[in-house]
């Protein structure tokens, strides 16, 4: 138990420590998201860590389009564009709740539309396994450590449609692109259908697999990694410490950057 606190303690310190640091970073560089404040960080590291993290590559000024894959109730588009005033966004969301809830939130169809669909590789319908915690809504079954877990609870299954990110047509002429996404288990499908799409995402934050989270199904880290590569989109940093069992992440998010924006890792260090 006394491990178990201890740990936890120093996990919290460091992040708002790194956090913190990034703060001074980049208000150094004039590249400082509007509302965010020491107090912030302290108190809810979680709420600003992927606005201070995107901001080290691109201005919280730039016109930007959000392509949120998985949005679920929102909140992750919300918090990013509160801090990027002159964006747009696309949430898909295949749960139909999450998604009528979604139009009530964002009913400005200028500057948001939602897309009530799952991505994937192919267009056609498929089965969605949504447990008692709508962001483990997956296409995909969990494994036993996953399925047991309180949060998952009675599991029901809905008809939903899929759609290929690249079929979906985009006003985004004179925007950055950034796409995010949290598929449970369905990034690779989900990339494998944004080839086009790929060649002009400026940012990427994909949630992968490192342990064996889904039943037969290997994890999905290192392939998205390729995968990315491939799009000549590399590793820049990982936003969070993912989902914990034990001493280790089963998954975990990666953002990925353009190549000439790594430099922007190293200067003025």
């Amino acid at each position: 138990m006394l491990g178990k606190l201890l740990t936890r303690i120093g996990v919290a310190a460091r992040i708002r420590g790194l956090l913190l640091a990034e703060r001074d970073f980049l208000r150094a560089q004039s590249r400082m998201p509007a509302k965010i404040g020491i107090r912030a960080i302290l108190k809810s590291p979680a709420s600003v860590e992927i606005p201070l993290r995107v901001s080290h590559f691109i201005s919280p000024l730039d016109r930007v389009h959000l392509i949120d894959v998985g949005a679920n109730d929102g909140a992750w588009a919300k918090r990013l564009l509160c801090h990027f005033p002159n964006s747009s966004a696309e949430c898909w969301e295949p749960l139909p709740v999450l998604a009528e809830q979604l139009r009530k939130q964002f009913a400005d169809q200028n500057r948001f539309v939602v897309i009530q669909a799952a991505a994937s590789s192919s267009d056609g319908k498929t089965t969605l396994i949504a447990p008692e915690h709508s962001a483990m809504a997956s296409i995909h079954s969990y494994a036993d450590v996953v399925a047991n877990n309180p949060l998952h609870g009675c599991a029901r299954t809905i008809e939903i449609e899929t759609r290929r990110l690249d079929d979906q047509p985009r006003e985004s002429a004179g925007r950055k692109i950034i796409l995010k996404v949290d598929a449970q288990g369905h990034e690779l499908e989900v990339l494998a259908g944004a080839s086009d799409l790929l060649r002009h995402v400026e940012l990427a934050i994909v949630e992968s697999t490192i342990g064996l989270l889904f039943k037969d199904k290997t994890p999905t880290f290192a392939a998205v990694c390729s995968l990315m590569a491939r799009h000549e989109l590399f590793p820049a940093m990982f936003p969070s410490a993912g989902a914990m069992f034990g001493n280790f992440p089963l998954e975990q998010d990666i953002m990925f950057v353009r190549l000439d924006n790594l430099k922007k890792l190293t200067e003025n260090r």
